[in-house]
């Protein structure tokens, strides 16, 4: 059902959904994912879950309204009870605590749920437990902005139509609109006009249809300026209005300046002569049918109807880029010949791949710095930020650097203007295109991708006049929020002409309705005001839509906002960076965690958010510049959620006192040192006929064919292609973290690091209590090039207080700590003076802390993606024996050091004999997968290092896919360890020099069942895997182990005492 208040509208969305019968683990559980994607700007506020009987009639599901009732918290949830007893709505909790709660319950078989934020703008639901063959009901609660246009208020709602549904097939619904009269029945081809008859009631009936979205429109008078000026007018949009506790007031409202035509204006702005179109390719815009098309046209209409534009360019970007001429080359002059050969190039462009904005704004950037022209950027994509640099704010500071700390940034040319074009009808983040327009004075517009683009008018909205106001101000409030507003500049805010700007504003009485706008630099135009007329009674919409503008704004400084954006998140349920909605079994639960109930108005009575805009945007500006502040800030979030570290104090030292400089540890310098100049997006073609036959079925494809298609590149040797189709996985699902680690690991073995620590980023942000992602962060921080941020989060992996199944991470993650080290102190990475330093003495505190292998012929580590799963490891030897969880030593000296049997592993096999050369078998296991997710595919990575701890160590990745206990052996790699020579093996250099023998050392080992509660569920696992039969090498030390370690201690002291 929607409701219509003022400028906003609120949705009420309830899907039944039934898990077919012989689905989920033994028990007939499974974790799902509900996956609906919300129109534009959408902001929920409410997920429920729960079980109920099927019914006879499909009707009997539907719920019966009244007008008015329905909207609050308490009435959703009484009204879905009388179907469903078990129903429950979500509370509210910080990010990373209900992240943690929900994985932690759900490992127990209890029934939790989560909606998060993700990229794109998007929202991941997770639900548990759904059970075989019974029905769920799923209820979720958005606040969505109405779009406004010259003469209607007009409300999109994108019907939500389960994903997987073929494009050839039509939904059944029925639309019914309710008005104070009577129900008007809305069918495939009917418009209607309501006159002033709110609020609106829709709901969703079995009924055939053709569209996924249904336009309801009405019309009513805008309010318009009281000042007789004939320059400029003003309109203003009904209130959405809203009151807590009978005394504070919360009214929002959009307005539009309107100048006459450009021609009646003296002083107006050209374009630069030469620009840059930047348009997003990926599979996001495939998904969105007909972006491409509205591409074109915008492209055409600019370049046709400016006529300052003499020379263009073109550059289409998914995870990497691609321009239609060379960029160090001749501009294309614009003309009819070069329009039709740039609208081919789009034509013929494969749409694939995630989008990473970051890569294309760094082109961009260093593209001006070669040209003697100041260019124009014309950008155009969904907004969607699906791979890369994922923070917002960190985006937008590239070009805002005038008042950066940073020399090297000040001195950078931007573009001049940067126009930016919303294309998408979901899943995208049009809040960061907005800002980018606005950081460089530009014009956003948005496009409705479905909708062709009739006049040129609407996407050329750059050739408009520029209005720059001064003030915006409401006599009598406490607070007043506007969308895009610098507070503490001037101007305030830049706009053209028919652009609408939202704002929002807290006052103590419903009296304070007069807007006021004054303008900057133009003495001709006067201030105007606009009274509003009070809607007929509040609502919770227009205090929450206060709250949603508020936190925008909040979440723009972050991290410098964190507590206070987190608060407001929380008291006005608003789902985004700080805060998330959550539902557990019981209040025990919540109180484990300290999740409350609900939040009180005095949490927030003393936040003004446009005061705390103005007071800390600078800071905010110069902190979002910074890679080091940034590293800092990462830390903190992780050690807000609970984890602690217990850095040395030199660790400490060089991180809060001494500090590091942003070049040595800034990611992004090193994204485009992998380039794929050479993959061409226009000859690229899919190789996978059932890839080819599911999206010519389908919006997208399922995880197995994209899967094959990266497979088929790879195997040609394009594995930028491969990863490309690959990321097509994120495009679809943006809020999935387990996929998102899936495709970091394919991204380690592909070899490109870059990529992958961004999505291990922001697995870690979301999931901060699992050290996997640390140390997986610092190996491809290394494979980057950038020591001295690998150093940092190498500590970070060693000193979090991890919980116990997590401890086996640590000892992998010293051995590859001590050989970074290693190459540091031996002169092969390059780093500042005071790191250099600091791992020279560094180096031999970890090796005597981690030990399990200082040389070996070999060494194998194995991970992988899913919590809860258990993979085993099998290493079969040039002589045949096998190294496995039932032998975990063999006769040549090959060792399994611990079976993990939860968590994301480790895994670790290290052949200490050199003499051992051949060939060596690696296979992987899937002894038991993760029962909360039996549909989604396990990603197994595995790390080869030939000749470890000697000066030409070698390094191979490898991924493999596995699903169930019953596929028996996967065959990873065989690798050859040829004979050594004096000539190619050398013992490492220097202080810290290893020992020939290896030397374990007991307190960290985890070796076997030594470590029961890290390594066995219970002591009865060995019996259990092997048909009760226990080797050798699984159960204690034993007699042999302990004789070799005291004769080695006891050469040890000899060599010493000599």
């Amino acid at each position: 059902m929607v409701r219509v208040d003022g400028s906003h509208a609120r949705v009420i969305v309830d899907v039944i959904a039934l898990l077919p019968p012989d689905s989920g683990d033994p028990e007939g559980m499974a974790e799902g994912t509900f996956k609906i994607e919300l129109p534009t700007g959408a902001s929920p506020f409410l997920i429920g879950f729960g079980v109920e009987e099927k019914k006879d009639d499909a009707q009997d599901y539907f719920l019966s309204y009244s007008i008015g009732d329905g909207w609050t918290l308490d009435e959703i949830a009484d009204l879905r009870k009388y179907h469903s007893p078990s129903f429950k709505v979500a509370r509210m909790a910080g990010k990373a605590i209900a992240a943690q709660s929900f994985t932690e319950i759900v490992n127990q078989n209890v029934d939790p749920a989560i909606l998060e934020g993700g990229a794109a703008g998007s929202f991941s639901t997770r639900l548990f437990p759904f059970f075989s063959n019974k029905l769920h009901r799923i209820t979720l609660g958005y606040d969505v902005p109405m779009e406004y246009g010259v003469d209607t208020n007009r409300l999109r709602y994108d019907l939500p139509i389960p994903s997987g549904n073929s494009r050839n097939k039509s939904p059944e619904i029925r639309v019914e609109l309710m008005t104070y009269e009577e129900p008007i029945f809305l069918d495939q081809s009917a418009e209607y006009i309501v006159q002033e008859s709110l609020p609106l009631l829709v709901q969703v009936y079995p009924m055939t249809a053709d569209d996924r979205s249904y336009t309801v429109e009405f019309q009513h008078d805008f309010a318009t300026n009281n000042a007789a000026n004939t320059l400029l007018s003003l309109r203003a949009t009904p209130l959405a209005w809203g009151v807590v506790n009978d005394v504070h007031h919360f009214e929002t409202s959009f307005f539009i300046p309107e100048l006459p035509s450009r021609d009646e204006i003296v002083s107006t702005e050209t374009s630069q002569s030469h620009v840059v179109f930047a348009i997003e390719t990926s599979f996001t815009t495939a998904r969105d049918q007909g972006s491409m098309e509205r591409y074109q046209e915008i492209v055409t209409a600019v370049l046709e109807n400016d006529p300052a534009i003499d020379y263009f360019n073109i550059m289409v970007f998914d995870i990497g880029v691609q321009w239609l001429a060379p960029p160090d080359g001749e501009w294309i002059l614009n003309g009819d010949s070069t329009r039709v050969a740039a609208i081919e190039f789009l034509s013929s462009i494969l749409l694939e791949g995630a989008t990473d904005h970051r890569l294309a704004l760094d082109v961009i950037i260093d593209q001006q710095q070669k040209q003697a022209h100041l260019f124009d950027l014309f950008l155009m994509s969904s907004g969607a930020v699906t791979w890369g640099e994922s923070d917002p704010n960190r985006i937008v500071a590239l070009l805002s650097s005038s008042d950066s700390d940073n020399s090297e940034q000040q001195s950078l040319i931007l573009p001049r203007r940067v126009h930016t074009y919303h294309v998408g009808s979901s899943g995208g983040d049009p809040t960061l295109l907005r800002r980018l327009s606005n950081a460089r004075g530009g014009v956003f517009t948005s496009v409705d991708p479905a909708t062709k683009i009739s006049s040129p008018s609407g996407v050329t909205q750059h050739l408009q006049p520029r209005i720059a106001l001064k003030s915006i101000t409401v006599e009598g409030t406490l607070d007043v929020v506007i969308s895009g507003a610098k507070y503490g500049s001037d101007p305030l805010l830049v706009v053209r002409s028919g652009q609408t700007v939202q704002i929002s504003w807290r006052a103590s009485s419903s009296d304070a309705r007069t807007l006021r706008v004054e303008f900057f630099g133009d003495s001709s135009l006067d201030a105007l005001n606009v009274t509003l007329p009070l809607p007929m009674a509040p609502t919770n919409i227009g205090v929450r839509a206060y709250g949603i503008l508020a936190n925008a704004a909040l979440e723009e400084l972050l991290p410098l906002s964190e507590d206070i954006c987190r608060s407001v998140a929380l008291y006005y349920r608003v789902v985004g960076r700080t805060a998330s909605l959550i539902m557990l079994e019981s209040e025990e639960q919540y109180k484990d965690y300290n999740i409350i109930e609900s939040h009180f108005f005095s949490s927030v009575q003393d936040i003004y958010p446009s005061q705390v805009v103005q007071e800390f945007s600078a800071q905010a500006s110069r902190v979002a510049r910074s890679a080091f502040s940034g590293l800092l800030d990462f830390l903190d979030k992780i050690q807000a959620t609970g984890v602690q570290f217990a850095f040395p104090d030199d660790v400490s030292t060089l991180l809060y006192k001494a500090g590091l400089s942003d070049s040595s540890i800034d990611i992004a310098s090193r994204a485009r040192i992998r380039t794929d100049s050479n993959f061409d997006r226009t000859a690229a073609t899919i190789q996978s006929n059932g890839l080819r036959l599911k999206l010519e079925e389908n919006p997208e494809a399922d995880y197995d064919s994209w899967t094959a298609e990266s497979d088929a590149r790879k195997a040609k040797g394009s594995l930028f292609a491969a990863l490309r189709a690959l990321t097509s996985l994120l495009a679809q699902q943006p809020g999935d973290f387990v996929l998102r680690r899936d495709v970091a690991l394919s991204s380690i073995e592909l070899g490109f690091p870059t990529g992958a620590y961004y999505a291990l980023e922001q697995v870690a942000e979301t999931r901060p209590w699992e050290p996997m992602s640390y140390f997986q962060m610092a190996q491809t921080a290394q494979a980057s090039g950038l020591p001295d941020l690998a150093l940092v989060l190498f500590e970070v992996s060693l000193a979090g207080d991890w919980q116990p199944r997590f401890k086996a991470f640590q000892e992998v993650s010293g051995m590859l700590y001590a050989r970074h080290l290693r190459q540091i102190n031996d002169g092969k990475a390059d780093t500042e003076d005071g790191v250099a330093k600091f791992a020279a003495t560094r180096e031999p505190e970890i090796r005597a802390l981690f030990t399990a292998a200082e040389q070996a012929g070999m060494v194998v580590f194995m991970t992988w993606n899913q919590d809860s799963s258990d993979i085993d490891l099998h290493v079969t030897e040039p002589n045949g024996e096998t190294c496995s969880y039932s032998n975990m030593e063999t006769k040549s000296g090959g060792r399994l050091f611990g079976d993990v049997t939860q968590g994301y592993g480790p895994e670790l096999y290290v052949q200490s004999n050199l003499k051992e050369r051949g060939d060596y078998k690696i296979e992987v296991n899937v002894f038991s997968p993760n029962q909360n997710r039996l549909s989604a595919p396990i990603k197994v990575l595995v790390e080869v290092f030939t000749d470890w701890g000697f000066s030409n160590d070698e390094y191979q990745a490898f991924t493999t896919v596995g699903r169930d206990s019953n596929q028996g052996l996967i065959n990873v790699a065989t690798i050859t360890l040829e004979s050594p020579t004096t000539d190619i093996v050398k013992l490492p250099v220097g202080d810290g020099t290893m020992p020939v023998m290896p030397v374990f050392n007991p307190i960290f080992q985890f070796i076997g069942s030594v470590a029961s509660e890290i390594d066995m569920d219970d002591e009865s696992m060995d019996d259990e895997r092997s048909g009760g039969s226990s080797s050798s090498g699984a159960g204690s030390l034993g007699i042999d182990f302990i004789l070799w370690a005291f004769l080695t201690l006891l050469l040890t002291l000899v060599l010493v005492f000599v």
